[in-house]
């Protein structure tokens, strides 16, 4: 069993609250606080070098990022803008980390038998090392806390006096965008299940589970995707188990191809089976991940694809595993999700390769 995700244990994320409505008698800026004071944490775990500090942090951004999103209409825009800006950019690093992170935590076991006999195969792994530390330095320097303890002065000076209840009806119509976005971006990923709509799917899960806990009880509206928090996070979790999958088997298939081409043809033909096992990973998540978005539409009444076909060739299973341009019409809010992901990854990652 190849693990390219960390274990559900049930436990809150950092700042999470346990349910969508935990927080919904605190005040805009306290909400906007708990969160930062976690990223601020997340932050000092950098400098420590603790493993689990990269997530923390960048789901603490993500939920920040969010919730001024959210609430824009209630805030002061020139900070709100700044202290959004450079969550962004925070949150964008820490990415790159986790995927380094996840990808070395894949490929240690995968790769440690053949290193005895291959000295580029245990090179490759040297250098992914290298590459993470890397990115955990760089990282622990750019989310540092003094930067973070500068965002945070950034979002006080926004929340300052900040009026909820004249921003209700604006923050009604956004949650309700972010309810139709997931829906249509689970409604493609149910027609054809191939890596880049179940991303979609994913990125418009976490937005719309992020933007539900940001808001208030009176704010939500009436629809059933807002009793839907725990099923959208266990959706979220196993649509990134296809991600992992997906960018791992990205990663490995660059190498192949670099290591065929300056005629290390040996080598790549002793790694190249490891995408075998990738690729079905890949296809059991997926199918895991089905049938909770299918149940979530249905209790949300969307109309609700059928299952795709079932396709009895093994090589035509493994093909779907690679990333490809969905084939069917894509919704205009589905397309804009790739393309905006298509466009964070023109230039390359950190340790691509």
């Amino acid at each position: 069993m190849i693990a390219l995700a960390p274990e559900d244990t049930g436990a809150p994320e950092a700042g999470v609250p346990d349910t969508p409505d935990a927080d919904a008698r605190e005040p805009l800026a306290l909400r906007l606080r708990r969160i930062t004071e976690a990223l601020l944490i997340a932050a000092h775990g950098l400098r420590a070098h603790d493993a689990e500090a990269a997530h923390d942090a960048r789901v603490a951004a993500r939920r920040l990022e969010t919730a001024l999103s959210l609430w824009r209409s209630a805030l002061r825009p020139g900070p709100a803008r700044r202290a959004r800006r450079e969550l962004r950019r925070m949150r964008r690093m820490l990415s790159r980390v986790r995927d380094l992170e996840v990808h070395l935590a894949a490929l240690r076991p995968m790769l440690r038998p053949l290193t005895a006999d291959d000295a580029r195969v245990a090179r490759w792994l040297e250098r992914l090392e290298r590459r993470t530390v890397r990115a955990r330095e760089v990282a622990a320097r750019r989310v540092r806390p003094a930067l973070v303890r500068r965002v945070q002065k950034w979002i006080e000076a926004a929340a300052g006096n900040a009026a909820e209840e004249t921003a209700l009806d604006a923050v009604r119509e956004r949650l309700a965008r972010r309810e139709v976005e997931f829906q249509e971006c689970a409604a493609h990923a149910l027609e054809a299940p191939e890596p880049a709509r179940l991303h979609a799917a994913r990125i418009a899960a976490k937005k719309l589970r992020y933007a539900l806990e940001s808001a208030p009880g009176p704010a939500m509206p009436s629809n059933p995707l807002r009793d839907e928090a725990a099923e959208l996070r266990a959706a979220q979790r196993a649509l990134g188990e296809v991600q992992d999958a997906s960018t791992l088997t990205q990663r490995l298939t660059r190498r192949l191809r670099r290591w065929r081409a300056h005629g290390h043809a040996s080598t790549a033909s002793r790694v190249e089976p490891l995408l075998a096992p990738l690729a079905a990973r890949s296809a059991r998540a997926a199918e895991k991940v089905l049938p909770k978005l299918r149940a979530i539409l249905e209790r949300a009444s969307r109309p609700v694809p059928a299952p795709p076909a079932p396709d009895p060739s093994p090589d035509a299973r493994e093909a779907r595993s690679d990333v490809a341009p969905p084939t069917a019409p894509i919704a205009p809010r589905v397309g804009r999700i790739q393309r905006s992901i298509r466009s964070r990854r023109a230039a390359p990652p950190a340790g691509s390769g």
